[in-house]
Order: structure tokens, then sequence, then C-alpha cells
């Protein structure tokens, strides 16, 4: 769905897949579902984060998931998401969303 809004996709379905995916490819924002029956989402959020350089620790990232609570929000906060999304979205004001937060980080999108 993202990709008919123009929006650059790359997937991955294991953690060290999407590191390197990460490392290679430098998204503007990265999304990263927490709940798998694989692994966990939180553990590549904190391999981000802990890259070093600037580029991990200033990729906004927004954590997805089927259920969000309050204590499951700030747990995403802390861990090191910029926001947390239940799905399913709503397509139109995520990709919105996306914007803004790739905008924001990316002066060459400005």
């Amino acid at each position: 769905m993202l990709q008919s809004y123009g929006v650059n996709v790359q997937a991955a379905f294991l953690v060290q897949q999407a590191l390197e995916i990460f490392v290679q490819w430098q998204p503007d924002v990265l999304l990263n579902g927490i709940s798998s029956s694989k692994e966990d989402g939180y553990a590549l959020i904190h391999q981000v984060r802990t890259l070093t350089g600037e580029r991990g620790k200033v990729v906004p990232a927004i954590a997805l998931t089927g259920t969000v609570t309050e204590d499951m929000y700030q747990h995403a906060l802390l861990a090191g998401f910029s926001l947390c999304f239940a799905k399913p979205v709503v397509i139109d004001d995520f990709v919105a969303v996306l914007g803004i937060l790739a905008i924001a980080n990316n002066p060459h999108l400005r």
C-alpha cells in the first residue's frame, strides 16, 4: 500500500536482515513490527539505536503492533521508537505521518 503513495519500501522478516538493509539503504523512516513470532521488534530498534555514528540514533522509527495500550506505547518510546501505531492503520493519515517524519529528519527533502 505504501508504494502506491510513492513511498520507497524495503522489507525484512528477520532482525539481522532488517539491520543490513537499514545500514545499506539508510531510510528516512523505519517501520518495525514489535510483535513477531520469530524475533521481537525491540531487538532491531535497540541495535539501530546503538549503531556507531549518528545515522542509527536519529532516524525516526515507528512501532507497529496489533494493539496499543498506554504501557506498550510508553515502552516503545523508552525503547527508542518515535511513535507506536496499532494495525490496521488509516493509510492516508499514516502516509502523512511518514512524510512529516521524513521531512523533519532529512533536510534534503525540505
